[in-house]
């Protein structure tokens, strides 16, 4: 896209007044991070990785497992470890073998497609929070880094890379209202979910990555990542691989898929998805 037209100049505008508007909002307790299907394992999990005064390194395990397998696995490892364990101290995860966090990724719960190379990951992440940050993880943001300095702490775990990065780094700033320097480089998490979105609102190449990113700073240079959680919420529930559902979708009226097809959309919502 060269030059925005009016309708997608809208569209960017709609997008940056909704990331706002969760970025002004009470933080959530607890944060959904997986829908409680599975009580109460679901329950426990959201209330464990949402503790993040006393069991940071819960959610930066969580971000590191969050890759080969579906992401609610990857949100429920750390509260499947502590039911194991009876405990999720940071001394007591630095006594694990990688072989014990094997069994852990290879739970039913948690299902990662290659559990050996993920339990290598997280082997390696407890041993780097505790030989980097004191076993204490919140040291990663507690001083106020800038965006970039952040995203390049979560680039320092092997495995993690820019997608899961910017994932983080976007969570600790909306959902659990961290403060940063900037957050000018806080990326759009450009998954198949969100590149599918952009595409059909006609923002960016859904087959090109990095246009997706630039395209997100091309919109929002302050932040562009601000909108993350909705792309990926309505690529989840409104506009999925198969057929969207048009008549439920409050950008609608921007959007170049809705303006270029058959569907003959109804009046959407008129608020975004909660």
């Amino acid at each position: 896209m060269n030059n925005p037209s009016p309708r997608h100049t809208q569209l960017g505008n709609l997008l940056i007044n909704e990331g706002q508007r969760l970025l002004a909002a009470r933080r959530r307790s607890p944060i959904p991070f997986v829908n409680p299907v599975r009580d109460p394992l679901d329950q426990r999990a959201n209330a464990l990785i949402s503790n993040i005064e006393s069991f940071p390194h819960a959610f930066v395990l969580a971000c590191v497992a969050d890759q080969q397998g579906h992401y609610a696995g990857a949100w429920r490892l750390p509260e499947v470890v502590r039911s194991s364990l009876d405990t999720f101290d940071m001394q007591d995860l630095e006594a694990l073998s990688q072989d014990d966090w094997e069994s852990f990724t290879r739970h039913e719960s948690v299902g990662r497609r290659f559990p050996k190379n993920v339990a290598k990951y997280l082997h390696s992440a407890v041993e780097r929070i505790a030989a980097e940050y004191g076993g204490d993880a919140s040291e990663m943001w507690s001083d106020r880094p800038t965006s970039a300095r952040l995203v390049r702490r979560f680039l320092a775990f092997p495995g993690v890379g820019p997608k899961i990065a910017n994932m983080a780094a976007n969570i600790l700033v909306r959902e659990f209202k961290v403060n940063v320097a900037d957050t000018r480089n806080i990326d759009i998490s450009a998954d198949v979910r969100i590149q599918r979105v952009m595409g059909r609102l006609g923002l960016a190449d859904p087959d090109n990555a990095a246009d997706v990113i630039y395209a997100a700073r091309d919109v929002y240079p302050a932040f562009p990542g601000i909108y993350d959680v909705t792309l990926w919420e309505l690529g989840g529930k409104i506009c999925p691989a198969g057929e969207p559902k048009c008549d439920q979708c409050w950008l609608v009226e921007c959007c170049d898929y809705a303006e270029n097809s058959s569907a003959s959309p109804s009046a959407g919502p008129s608020a975004p998805l909660a």
